[in-house]
């Protein structure tokens, strides 16, 4: 979680430290955008969760298509889940019987 956290604060402050029409020579005005553009930035993450919540719950609500897309993305990604953890279990195997620790 706290990794998420340092992600999240450190996108906001790349993004304000980037601000277009700020002079690098005074650091007040630099400092004052990077804090306005973090406020923006959470600002317009609120705002798009508000409205993700607004359409979510908004009707029409489409039931079938609901459960049509929940059986394309699980379903039928199956066989890549299963693929990928059968070759994660050979390597295991074919590691231990040729005496490599590392996997």
């Amino acid at each position: 979680m706290i990794y998420i956290t340092i992600g999240v604060l450190a996108t906001a402050f790349s993004v304000a430290w980037l601000a277009p029409g700020v002079r690098a020579s005074h650091p007040w005005p630099v400092a004052r955008a990077m804090l306005v553009s973090f406020f923006e930035w959470f600002g317009e993450l609120g705002l798009f969760c508000s409205r993700l919540v607004r359409a979510a719950l908004a009707p029409p609500y489409e039931g079938r298509e609901f459960v049509r897309q929940m059986d394309a993305v699980g379903s039928q990604s199956l066989p890549l889940a299963r693929l990928s953890q059968t070759r994660t279990l050979f390597s295991h195997v074919v590691g231990r019987t040729s005496g490599v620790d590392a996997l």
